[in-house]
């Protein structure tokens, strides 16, 4: 797991089958960012929504932020998403946070530089079982490339990777959102946020899950697919 770069020795406690995770204490700042990100179909924007209810703040929605203000290079058709325009984006979401009055939750799958280091109080990472990831994915309307793509990018930990990368293990904590309701994972964040209760990092290994049900074979044939058909 690309994580575990990350996570190297550090036998804090140990997570889901045996994973090492870690856990640490956090409180609440007046740092301006709460992020929450995650690999699409892990359920951000709910969230989102309703930690900001929770907390009295506003939450925005990067991507919306983005073509709001006409940060955006252009769609992708095939992907059917937007490309942002990162040197805007980030010039433009820094001065919204630094002449903001209160605390921004921001929801995005994006956790590169956007946001400086120095204005992000937390980062949330959302996680999800990759075959209930595969089915609220499929229900949303996406092709099976897409879905591919977004369970590899969910098994390999890459959300949460580019998260450590660029805030540090300090800010970063955990959710999974597989069958819980949204009610009780914003709950979770609170607790957090209060300290009431440590957030982890590292607990979740899909591809234990996966080997665990037999569904390993078929994940890495999915992503040994598209290069075959390359090859041929």
């Amino acid at each position: 797991m690309i994580a575990n770069l990350f996570l190297h020795n550090r036998p804090d406690t140990q997570g889901v089958e045996g994973k090492s995770a870690r856990e640490d204490s956090f409180v609440m700042t007046d740092l301006p960012a709460i992020i929450v990100s995650g690999t699409p179909g892990t359920g951000k924007t709910r969230f989102s929504r309703l930690l900001a209810r929770r907390l009295g703040i506003d939450s925005i929605n990067l991507t919306e932020f983005a073509k709001q203000r006409r940060l955006v290079k252009t769609y992708d058709r095939a992907r059917r998403t937007y490309v942002i325009d990162e040197k805007k984006l980030r010039v433009g979401l820094r001065r919204h946070l630094t002449s903001s009055k209160t605390k921004l939750v921001i929801d995005t799958h994006y956790c590169g530089s956007y946001v400086p280091t120095r204005l992000v109080d937390i980062v949330f990472v959302l996680r999800c079982s990759p075959e209930i990831l595969r089915k609220r994915l499929a229900i949303r309307g996406y092709d099976k490339l897409k879905i591919r793509e977004n369970i590899e990018a969910e098994v390999l930990d890459v959300c949460l990777s580019e998260a450590i990368a660029a805030h540090g293990l300090q800010k970063v904590a955990e959710i999974d959102t597989t069958t819980r309701k949204v009610e009780d994972c914003v709950e979770e964040a609170m607790m957090i946020l209060t300290g009431k209760m440590p957030k982890r990092v590292g607990a979740y290994d899909w591809i234990v899950e996966l080997e665990r049900e037999g569904k390993l074979d078929r994940f890495l044939k999915e992503r040994a697919s598209p290069w075959k058909r390359r090859s041929q």
